[in-house]
């Protein structure tokens, strides 16, 4: 609410009667600076071979009030990239981030990004949940172990309200002859690293790994990842239900 509408309450307040309705707004204005602040902060993760198109379905879903978002892009470039390098880089984007989200930060992570966010939500941050879909941890083929190490060990522990989505085709060999979704590091494994009393495990039936995705998809991703038998947009309907669910208030810690 403008401050010049709350100091015209105010006055009207002293010199007269006022409605119930009134009185209302005046404890609105009185307190708009506080809920002003109370901010939930939506930190999203994709590689660089993806556009900021293809999480607007999952973007979009954020509420409009009280709520910041930003998405942070890592490199997949098997000649530049680095993960050591990248998850430091993104502590530091968290970090100054959660100056804004002062209610909490919601992680969002898909495809091989995911391991990024789930390591940082078993560190200190003030994480209110965590969204992953079709999670990858791991080395991608033809790249650097030193460079794209594993993330998640045994101490990493999940103890924020976490949902993992996990496709049909994703560990089924495509094009190039490779899975997009390593066996045994996937969304199972994930899983195994969260509180199992804060996780949602969901397997989509039909989906394939690139299917989560709004197009248009990259011809490079195209021909990495097998898509499934599934109607797309049915399977980023039933994915953008299951982030609302996540991030609908009786879903968040205290």
């Amino acid at each position: 609410m403008e401050k010049s509408y709350c100091k015209k309450f105010e006055k009207l307040s002293k010199t007269t009667k006022v409605s119930s309705v009134l009185k209302f707004s005046i404890v609105a204005c009185a307190f708009a600076p506080q809920l002003a602040r109370a901010t939930v902060g939506y930190f999203f993760t994709k590689n660089s071979l993806m556009s900021d198109a293809n999480i607007q379905a999952y973007t979009d879903t954020v509420p409009k009030f009280n709520t910041v978002q930003t998405i942070f892009t890592v490199d997949f470039n098997p000649l530049t990239a680095n993960h050591v390098r990248d998850l430091k880089k993104i502590r530091e984007a968290l970090q100054e981030f959660s100056k804004k989200a002062t209610e909490g930060i919601v992680l969002f992570g898909y495809s091989a990004t995911s391991k990024f966010v789930a390591k940082l939500a078993s560190e200190n941050f003030n994480i209110k949940a965590l969204f992953l879909i079709d999670p990858v941890d791991g080395t991608p083929p033809f790249s650097s172990k030193q460079n794209f190490p594993i993330f998640l060990d045994e101490n990493t522990q999940i103890n924020v309200p976490t949902s993992i989505v996990q496709s049909e085709f994703g560990t089924q060999p495509w094009m190039l002859g490779l899975p997009c979704v390593p066996e045994g590091l996937g969304a199972e494994f994930f899983a195994q690293h969260v509180n199992p009393n804060l996780l949602k495990f969901v397997k989509i039936p039909g989906s394939g790994h690139i299917d989560f995705m709004s197009p248009p998809v990259s011809k490079m991703v195209e021909a990495t990842c097998k898509a499934g038998t599934a109607v797309k947009t049915q399977v980023r309907s039933v994915t953008q239900t299951l982030f609302k669910q996540l991030i609908a208030p009786d879903f968040m810690t205290e």
